[in-house]
C-alpha cells in the first residue's frame, strides 16, 4: 500500500441549515484521498480518526471519534463530525467560546494510521457556540459584545449572511414599524431583497435560484446589438466588475475607474484605474500633503461608535492592509504590513514586512523585521532585522535582533536573543537569551533557553539542550537530552542521545555514544559506537560498534568494528583492527593490533600484534604476541613472549614460554620453554624444554632446564643416559677441556689403591659401531664397559635396561697411580741395582785384593 501524503481538500460545513432555532450539533467532513504519487484511492474502505484539540496543537484532547468510510469513484469521503465512534469525550461538551480549537486528521488505508495534520478552527464550527445564547435575551446574555451586537435588534436581517437567516427572521420582522428600516424592495415571493437602514443598506440574494437571477447587478446597453451587459454583478460567491478589454481610439473607456477633483484646479484626478492589462491605485506622494490625504484607504464604519477602521492604507511611506494594520504609526516609514491588527503598535519603526494575523503587533520602533505568519513577532518591541516565517514564530521576541525563524512557532519563546536562526517546526521554541544559535529540523533546541553558540540540525536535535553552549548537533534525536553539556560534536541519528554534562565529546554515527551522560573528551565514530558509554572520558573509539558496552571506561583506544565490544570498565587499552579485544570487560593495559587480535581474552597487560594473535586466549595476563595467528592457541596463558607468524599459534601452552620464529612452538603446550628459530619446537608438547633449530624435524640444540641437560645436534632420545651435556656426534675445541678440581670443592679425598692391577684388568679394545648413523664410522678403540664397571665403576654410566656409557677422561688418574706404583717399583729396583752394584763393586775389590795376594805369592 503506498503511503498517504497530505494531498487533501477539506471542506468543513454545519450539519444541519443555519437556523436561529436550534443549533447545530455536528459538522460535514470532506476530503480527496490521495497516495504520495498524487493518485487518487478510489473506491476503497479506510478508517478515519478524527480529534478535536484544546488551545494548541499538542494541547489536551477534548474529543476523538473513529469511522469507517468508502471513497467514491473521484477519491472522496464524506463524514459528519460527531458523529463517529465515541473514543474520548463528548462532541456536545465542547465549548467552542473559551479557548482556539484544532482539528487532528489520521487515516488508515490498510498499512495502519498516517497522521495528514493539525489544524485551527477559524470559524465555521463557532456556530455551535450560539446554542449557548437565549435569542430571546441574546443582547443580555451573549458571551461577548460581537454576539450580543448581531442579537441587538431585527438588524440581524441586515448582517444576516445568507439568505436563509433573513427569511428565518421573516419580512414581518423586517419591515414594521416596531424597526428602524427605513426603505424595503421584496420579490414577487414577498421576500426581502433590498433593505435600507439608517446607517446602511443591505441586498439579500437568493442562493437557491438558478441561472443570473440569484444576484446583484447593473448592466448596460450595448449600443451595436441594443441588449443588456452585465458591468457590476454580485451573487453569493462572488463580486464581478465588467471591463471591456476592446482596444479603441477613445483610450482609457474600456475600463474602470475612481477619480477624485482637485479642489484647487477643479479638475479630476484618477484614484482607482482598472483596465485589461493592469489595476492601478494613485496616491498623493506630495510630502506636503496633510495627514492622510496623500494616500489610499478602504476604511469600515462601527455601526455602535459611529468612527471608522481602516482595512487598506496606502501611501507612499507605508503600506498597510489589514483592519487596524499599523493604525498607530507616526514617524516610522517604508513599513508594509498585510492582516489584521498587523503591526498595530508601529510608530517610529521603519523598513518592516509584516504578513499575517496580528504579526508584529507589539512592534513600536524596531526596524528591518520580516514578520509572515499568525502572531509572528506578537511581543517585539525594539527588536530590529529579525525574520520570523511561521505560525507564532518569534511570539515573545521583545528586543532581540539579527535573528531568522522560519517555521511555525519557530524562536516562540524569544525575548532578546539575537543572532540565531532556528529553521523547522518548534525549533528554538524555548529560546530566550540564548544568542549565535542555529537550529534547523523540527523541534531542534526545543527547550534551550540561554545556550549560545550551538548548531542544532535534524528533528529534536539538541532537544532538551536548556544552557549548553558551543555544540554541534547534527541528525534526528541527536544530543536530545543534553543540559548541559559544551562543546560536543554529534552527528548520526540519536547520536549522543542521553548526553547531560559531558562536554567536549565527538560522536559521529547511528546512535553512537547512545548513552554518554556525563563523560567528557570521548572521540566516537561509527554506527554504535560506544553506546552505552556513560561516564568514561578521554576514550577514542571507532569502528561499528567499538567500545558498545563501555561504561565508565577510561583513555581507551578501540579501533575497527567492533574492537572492545564489551568493554565496561577498562582503561588504557590501545585495540586497533576488526574485533580487536572483543571480549574484553574490565582488564587495563592492553595493546591489540590487527584484525581479532585479544577477540576472547579477559586479561590485561598483554600486547598482541598481527591479525588473531592471541584470538582464543580469555584470560591470559602480561603476554607479548606478534605475528599473525601468534599465541592463538593458548587459553589462559600468562608471561608469555610469542614472536612470529602461528608461533605458538596450534597448542595450548601455558605460562613463562619464549618462543621466536614463524611456527616456531605451532603445537606447544608446556611452560616455561624457549623454542627460537623457524618451527622450532613445532611439535614439543612438555615443559622446561629449549628448542633452536630451522626446521621441525632436526633441533641443533636441545635442554631441559629442569633436568640441566643440553643435547647438542639431537634431542632427549640422543641422550638417554640423561647426561648434563650431550654432543650427539663429534666435539672439539681450541683448547682442552677444563673441569673443576679445587681442594676446597673436594672431600673425602684418597688415593686410588690397586691402581696397576685395575690397569692390568681393563682391556683395551678396537670396535666398529653397529650404528653407524649415531657414531662415527670405522674401526675405533676404547672399553668394554660391560668389563670396566667391574674394575672401575666410578666412570661407567647407564644399566642394562638403558646403555651403558664410560668417562674416559677419569681413567687417567687411575693411570698415575698405577704409573706411580709402578714407579716406586722401579725406584726400588734400581736402588737395589744400585746397592747390588756397591756389592759387586765391593766384591770385586776384594776379588782384585785377592788376585794380587795370589800374584805376588
Amino acid at each position: 500500500m503506498k503511503r498517504l501524503t497530505l494531498f487533501l481538500f477539506i471542506l468543513l460545513a454545519i450539519n444541519n441549515v443555519l437556523t436561529l432555532a436550534q443549533a447545530p450539533e455536528s459538522l460535514n467532513y470532506q476530503a480527496v484521498i490521495r497516495d504520495s504519487n498524487g493518485e487518487l484511492i478510489l473506491n476503497k474502505e479506510v478508517d478515519i480518526r478524527i480529534t478535536i484539540i484544546d488551545n494548541s496543537i499538542g494541547g489536551t484532547t477534548l474529543y476523538q471519534e473513529s469511522h469507517i468510510a468508502n471513497t467514491n469513484d473521484f477519491g472522496l469521503v464524506n463524514l459528519k463530525i460527531g458523529d463517529g465512534n465515541t473514543n474520548q469525550g463528548n462532541f456536545t461538551d465542547i465549548n467552542w467560546g473559551t479557548t482556539p480549537k484544532f482539528l487532528k486528521v489520521e487515516i488508515d488505508a490498510g498499512n495502519g494510521f498516517v497522521n495528514l495534520g493539525t489544524v485551527q478552527f477559524v470559524s465555521v464550527p463557532y456556530a455551535l457556540y450560539s446554542n449557548l445564547t437565549d435569542y430571546a435575551n441574546t443582547a443580555g446574555t451573549a458571551a461577548n459584545a460581537d454576539i450580543a451586537n448581531f442579537a441587538d435588534s431585527a438588524r440581524v436581517a441586515g448582517m444576516a449572511f445568507t439568505a436563509g437567516i433573513a427569511d428565518a427572521l421573516g419580512s414581518e420582522i423586517v419591515y414594521s414599524t416596531s424597526t428602524d428600516t427605513l426603505f424595503v424592495v421584496k420579490d414577487h415571493t414577498g421576500n426581502v431583497v433590498f433593505a435600507v437602514f439608517p446607517d446602511g443598506a443591505q441586498i439579500i440574494v437568493n442562493e437557491a435560484a438558478k441561472g443570473k437571477v440569484g444576484g446583484f447587478a447593473v448592466s448596460g446597453r450595448s449600443p451595436s446589438k441594443a441588449g443588456d451587459v452585465n458591468i457590476l454583478k454580485i451573487t453569493a460567491d462572488s463580486t464581478r466588475i465588467y471591463v471591456n478589454d476592446t482596444v479603441t481610439a477613445k483610450g482609457k473607456v474600456g475600463g474602470f475607474a475612481v477619480s477624485g477633483r482637485s479642489p484647487s484646479k477643479g479638475t479630476n484626478a484618477e484614484m482607482l484605474f482598472v483596465n485589461a492589462d493592469s489595476t492601478r491605485v494613485y496616491v498623493n506622494d506630495d510630502p506636503l500633503a496633510k495627514g492622510k490625504v496623500g494616500g489610499f484607504a478602504v476604511s469600515g464604519r462601527s455601526p455602535s461608535k459611529s468612527t471608522t477602521s481602516n482595512f487598506l492604507d496606502l501611501t507612499s511611506e507605508n503600506y498597510f492592509i489589514g483592519h487596524q494594520s499599523g493604525a498607530n504609526i507616526t514617524t516610522g516609514t517604508l513599513n508594509s504590513t498585510l492582516g489584521y491588527e498587523s503591526g498595530l503598535g508601529l510608530t517610529e519603526g521603519s523598513y518592516n514586512s509584516f504578513i499575517g494575523y496580528q504579526s508584529g503587533y507589539s512592534t513600536t520602533s524596531g526596524d528591518g523585521n520580516l514578520f509572515l505568519g499568525y502572531q509572528s513577532g506578537f511581543y517585539n518591541t525594539l527588536g530590529g532585522y529579525n525574520t520570523f516565517v511561521g505560525y507564532l514564530s518569534g511570539s515573545n521576541n521583545t528586543e532581540g535582533l539579527l535573528n531568522t525563524f522560519l517555521g511555525s512557532y519557530s524562536g516562540f519563546s524569544n525575548t532578546d536573543g539575537f543572532n540565531n536562526t532556528f529553521v523547522g517546526y518548534n525549533s528554538g521554541y524555548s529560546n530566550s537569551t540564548g544568542i549565535n544559535n542555529t537550529f534547523i529540523g523540527t523541534e531542534p533546541g526545543f527547550s534551550n533557553v540561554n545556550g549560545n553558540s550551538n548548531i542544532f540540525v535534524g528533528n529534536k536535535a539538541g532537544y532538551n539542550n536548556i544552557d549548553g553552549n558551543k555544540n554541534v548537533f547534527i541528525g534526528d534525536n541527536v544530543g536530545m537530552l543534553n543540559n548541559p553539556g559544551d562543546y560536543n560534536v554529534l552527528m548520526g541519528y540519536q547520536s549522543g542521545y542521553s548526553i547531560n554534562g559531558g562536554y567536549a565529546n565527538v560522536s559521529i554515527g547511528y546512535q553512537s555514544g547512545y548513552m554518554i551522560s556525563s563523560g567528557y573528551n570521548n572521540v566516537v565514530l561509527g554506527t554504535l559506537a560506544a553506546y552505552n558509554l556513560n561516564t568514561g572520558v578521554d576514550n577514542v573509539m571507532i569502528g561499528d560498534s567499538a567500545g558498545f558496552r563501555a561504561t565508565t571506561a577510561k583513555e581507551n583506544i578501540f579501533i575497527g568494528s567492533v574492537a572492545g565490544r564489551k568493554s565496561l570498565a577498562a582503561q588504557r587499552n590501545i585495540f586497533i583492527g576488526w574485533g580487536c579485544g572483543y571480549s574484553n570487560v574490565n582488564y587495563n593495559d592492553n595493546v591489540y593490533m590487527g584484525n581479532r587480535a585479544g577477540y576472547k581474552n579477559n586479561g590485561g597487560a598483554n600486547v598482541f600484534i598481527g591479525n588473531n594473535t592471541g584470538y582464543n586466549m580469555t584470560f591470559g595476563l602480561n603476554n607479548v604476541f606478534i605475528g599473525n595467528g601468534a599465541g592463538k592457541g593458548s587459553v589462559d596463558g600468562q608471561n608469555n613472549v610469542i614472536i612470529g607468524s602461528v608461533a605458538g599459534g596450534n597448542g595450548d601452552f601455558g605460562n613463562k614460554n619464549v618462543i621466536i620464529g614463524d611456527f616456531a612452538g605451532s603445537y606447544a603446550a608446556g611452560d616455561s620453554c624457549v623454542f627460537i628459530g623457524y618451527s622450532a619446537g613445532y611439535n614439543e608438547t612438555g615443559s622446561q624444554k629449549m628448542h633452536i633449530a630451522n626446521n621441525s624435524t632436526k633441533t641443533l640444540i636441545y635442554g631441559e632446564f629442569d633436568n640441566s641437560q643440553v643435547v647438542i645436534n639431537g634431542v632427549a632420545a640422543n641422550n638417554p643416559l640423561d647426561r648434563t651435556l650431550f654432543v650427539n656426534g663429534s666435539a672439539g675445541g681450541t683448547t682442552a677441556w677444563i673441569n673443576d678440581s679445587d681442594v676446597r670443592l673436594k672431600k673425602n679425598i684418597s688415593t686410588i689403591s690397586d691402581a696397576v692391577d685395575k690397569v692390568m684388568k681393563l682391556r683395551g679394545v678396537n670396535f666398529e659401531w653397529i650404528d653407524d648413523n649415531l657414531h662415527n664410522k670405522g674401526t675405533q678403540i676404547g672399553f668394554i664397559a660391560q668389563e670396566a664397571i667391574n674394575v672401575i665403576p666410578e666412570v661407567v654410566n647407564g644399566n642394562e635396561n638403558t646403555s651403558y656409557s664410560m668417562q674416559y677422561a677419569p681413567i687417567t688418574a687411575v693411570l698415575v697411580e698405577a704409573f706411580k706404583e709402578e714407579h716406586e717399583k722401579v725406584i726400588s729396583l734400581e736402588k737395589q741395582i744400585q746397592d747390588l752394584k756397591l756389592e759387586n763393586e765391593v766384591i770385586k775389590q776384594k776379588l782384585n785384593e785377592i788376585i794380587e795376594k795370589m800374584n805376588i805369592e
